[in-house]
């Protein structure tokens, strides 16, 4: 299990200067002209990973309350994809546009996105990579239950020659963690984008770690 709390910066999130995507590319040069993930909680090209209070989440409603229902969609991923025998996870490409074009549409008619005013709801663009436009209740529901059809899913025997990642960019900003979608030990990656204490949750496959031979961090 990895935890990362990093503080609070909404249109740049500091946690993204330490994630390594699959291709080696840091998730900050993705994200440059907006932070954006599947149900405020996974994002593509980071397989076995889960955001919380992630982009696109922000509601009058305790944080807390959030997290606790990204935790447990988070905890019934770890338990579907245990019980399928399933290695690694990774949103597929139509899902996250759909929900991401679904939430600025709703976002358009807002005064957070047209009362002519400046926030950290909006980024340099004036796109609203915060807030969420629809009921807390709703967000609630569509978290309570994992999808499995949303992702490409490998089974455990294939991971170690999926997609193998290139080396990473060099980087100065210290030992990003790389992600790579081979298995190591079914580990997962938690990490917080709101202000706030770190919370995170995390699993072996079988009770116990069973190594690929991948680093799971690399200098730049």
């Amino acid at each position: 299990m990895i935890i990362s709390g990093t503080g609070f910066d909404v249109s740049h999130p500091p946690i993204a200067s330490k994630i390594r995507c699959c291709d080696g590319q840091l998730l900050s040069e993705k994200w440059a002209a907006s932070p954006a993930a599947y149900l405020a909680t996974t994002v593509p090209d980071v397989p076995n990973a889960y955001v919380l209070l992630g982009p696109n989440i922000l509601v009058y409603k305790s944080f807390l309350a959030l997290a606790e229902a990204q935790l447990d969609y988070a905890v019934d991923a770890l338990v579907t994809t245990e019980r399928a025998g399933i290695e690694v996870i990774e949103i597929r490409d139509e899902p996250f546009r759909i929900f991401n074009e679904e939430v600025q549409a709703g976002l358009a008619p807002t005064v957070l996105d047209n009362g002519g005013c400046s926030s950290y709801y909006l980024n340099a663009r004036r796109k609203n990579c915060a807030a969420w436009p629809f009921s807390t209740g709703s967000l609630r529901r569509r978290l309570s239950r994992f999808g499995l059809q949303n992702y490409h899913a490998v089974p455990a025997a294939d991971s170690l020659t999926f997609r193998q990642s290139p080396p990473p960019h060099n980087s100065a900003h210290g030992r990003p963690v790389l992600m790579r979608r081979c298995g190591v030990g079914g580990v997962v990656l938690v990490w917080v984008l709101g202000a706030g204490p770190s919370i995170g949750v995390g699993g072996t496959r079988g009770g116990r770690r069973r190594r690929c031979g991948c680093p799971t961090r690399r200098g730049g």
